[in-house]
């Protein structure tokens, strides 16, 4: 899903609050670099099947992504999170990047926190937002 994530990493506002001059923009898949300072953004592939008729698959692929927002702060991770759910993310069809996306819906939002390990240390907040994205992706047919 590098697609939705460059999709991100173009929208001014989320580039504003994501941008460090030592990390770049921290829009990471499947996880952050050991000791990314936050607040960053993680996307997952959490799941997704693709589409068959009579011929084999198609095209169209359904996938669920999921958004993490990671914060120190509840405040800054609910800030984050409007963002990029007003990027225009739900509702999107269109180019992302390279890929043709048919639809873009929001699933399922949640909010965490994440206690510290130690008293020592503060506690993270976390945010996500589920998608399910529906994109072409290239298939290939087998000539029986």
């Amino acid at each position: 899903m590098l697609f939705f994530a460059k999709y991100l990493a173009s929208q001014e506002a989320i580039v504003d609050k994501l941008s460090i001059e030592s990390f770049g923009v921290r829009i990471y898949l499947r996880r952050a670099p050991a000791g990314c300072p936050r607040p960053l953004v993680v996307l997952n592939d959490v799941g997704g099947a693709p589409e068959y008729q009579l011929k084999g698959e198609i095209g169209d692929l359904p996938k669920t992504l999921q958004v993490d927002v990671y914060a120190d702060s509840a405040a800054e991770c609910d800030e984050i999170s409007e963002l990029i759910r007003l990027a225009p993310t739900s509702g999107y069809r269109g180019l992302m990047d390279q890929t043709y996306v048919h639809a873009v819906t929001i699933e399922r939002e949640s909010g965490t926190t994440e206690e510290p390990a130690s008293g020592l240390d503060a506690p993270i907040y976390r945010n996500s937002i589920d998608y399910r994205v529906h994109f072409n992706r290239a298939v290939v047919h087998s000539s029986y």
